[in-house]
C-alpha cells in the first residue's frame, strides 16, 4: 500500500506512485484531506481534450500542503511550495492554457539577456500555466510536466496558506519562486530567487543554493540548477508573450453555469489557440539553426513616443525552416 502525507492510499497494492493517475489524486485528496481541498479546489474549468483540468492544479498544492503540514519539523523545506500557493488562492488562482504549437516556439525563444525579474511586468502576482499532455517532460524521470508557474512574494508580508492554520514568515526582500508539477500532480518541484536574477536565472546559482538548502533542511531533493533555469526561461517567455501578443490571449470566464457540487463552471483563458508555426524556406548555409531546423526566436525592447523614452516588447517569431534536399531524406547544413 501507498502512503502519502501521512494517509494510506486504499487499492494500491502492488503499485508505485507514478502508477497513480491525476483521478485517483485527485479523489484521495477529497476523500482525505477534504479541508484543504475544499479551499483550493474553487472552480471547474472546461479543459480542452488533451490538458488537465483545475482539478490538477487543485491536486498539485492540495498533496504539496498537506507534506508541509506534516513536515513541521522541517518546515523550512516546504515554505516556497505554501507561500505560492498562498499568493494563487488570493487571486482566485489565475489559470491559462497554453497551445502545443505556442509553447513549441517559446521553448526555442530565449528571453532578453539584459533583462532581470525586477523588470519584468507580471500579468498578475502570481499565475499558472497548463501544458498539453506530453508536450514537456522531466529531465530527472521523463514524466509529463502538467503544469508550470510562478508566484512573487512581496518583502514583509505574511502569506496565508491555503487549508490549514498557518502563514508563512515574510522574506525580507522581494522574491520570485517558480514551480512545475509532475504526472499525477503529487510530486512538485519548485525555485526562489531574488528579483535581480535574469530572466533565465544563473543555473549555478541554483545548484549552489540547492546545495544550502541540502545541508540546513536535510531534504534530497535533486533540482537540477540548468533544467530549472531553461523551465524558468518558458514562464517568462509566457509572461512576456502575453505582454507583445495580446491578442493572442483568450479569457474565459465564468459561464453561469455550476456543478452539482456547486463549483462555477469557467471557459479556459487560452493563449495561443490559434498561433501556427512558420515555415519559410531557407538557402544552405545560413546559420543561427537550432535542431530540427527551427529558427531561435527572440523578444527585444522597442523604444516608441516622443523622444523614444517608452518602451514596449517585441517578439519576433521563431520559425521550421524548409531545405532543399529535406524531401529526399537527405540533411542540408
Amino acid at each position: 500500500m501507498l502512503t502519502f502525507a501521512g494517509r494510506t492510499i486504499p487499492n494500491t497494492e502492488n503499485m508505485g506512485v507514478e502508477d497513480i493517475t491525476m483521478s485517483m489524486a485527485a479523489e484521495f485528496c477529497e476523500s482525505f484531506l477534504p479541508d484543504i481541498w475544499r479551499e483550493i479546489n474553487v472552480k471547474f474549468i472546461e479543459a480542452p481534450g488533451n490538458y488537465h483540468g483545475f482539478k490538477a492544479v487543485a491536486v498539485t498544492f492540495t498533496s504539496a500542503i498537506a507534506e508541509m503540514a506534516i513536515q513541521r519539523k522541517n518546515i523550512s523545506a516546504a515554505n516556497n511550495i505554501g507561500a505560492i500557493a498562498g499568493v494563487l488562492a488570493e487571486h482566485n488562482y489565475p489559470t491559462y492554457y497554453v497551445s502545443k504549437s505556442l509553447l513549441e516556439s517559446l521553448k526555442r525563444t530565449h528571453p532578453p539577456t539584459g533583462m532581470t525579474w525586477e523588470g519584468l511586468k507580471l500579468p498578475h502576482p502570481g499565475a499558472v500555466f497548463m501544458l498539453p499532455i506530453g508536450a514537456l517532460k522531466d529531465i530527472a524521470t521523463n514524466s509529463d510536466i502538467v503544469m508550470i508557474g510562478y508566484a512573487r512574494f512581496l518583502a514583509s508580508t505574511p502569506i496565508k496558506v491555503p487549508g490549514v492554520k498557518m502563514s508563512i514568515n515574510p522574506w525580507d526582500k522581494e522574491r520570485i519562486s517558480v514551480f512545475y508539477s509532475i504526472g499525477n500532480g503529487m510530486t512538485t518541484q519548485d525555485c526562489t530567487f531574488p528579483l535581480t536574477q535574469s530572466l533565465e536565472p544563473d543555473p549555478e546559482w541554483i545548484d549552489r543554493a540547492t546545495e544550502q538548502y541540502r545541508k540546513e533542511t536535510g531534504d534530497d531533493t535533486s533540482v537540477s540548477g540548468e533544467f530549472t533555469s531553461y523551465i524558468t526561461g518558458i514562464i517568462a517567455n509566457l509572461i512576456l508573450v502575453m505582454q507583445a501578443r495580446p491578442e493572442i490571449v483568450e479569457h474565459g470566464g465564468g459561464m453561469g453555469k455550476r456543478l452539482k457540487s456547486g463549483l462555477l463552471i469557467h471557459r479556459p483563458n487560452f493563449i495561443g489557440r490559434k498561433y501556427v508555426v512558420v515555415r519559410k524556406q531557407r538557402t544552405v548555409g545560413e546559420r543561427h539553426f537550432t535542431e530540427l531546423d527551427w529558427r531561435c526566436g527572440h523578444f527585444k525592447q522597442q523604444h516608441y513616443g516622443a523622444g523614444g523614452k517608452d518602451t514596449k516588447i517585441i517578439w519576433i517569431d521563431p520559425y521550421i525552416a524548409y531545405v532543399r534536399g529535406a524531401a529526399s531524406g537527405k540533411r542540408v547544413s
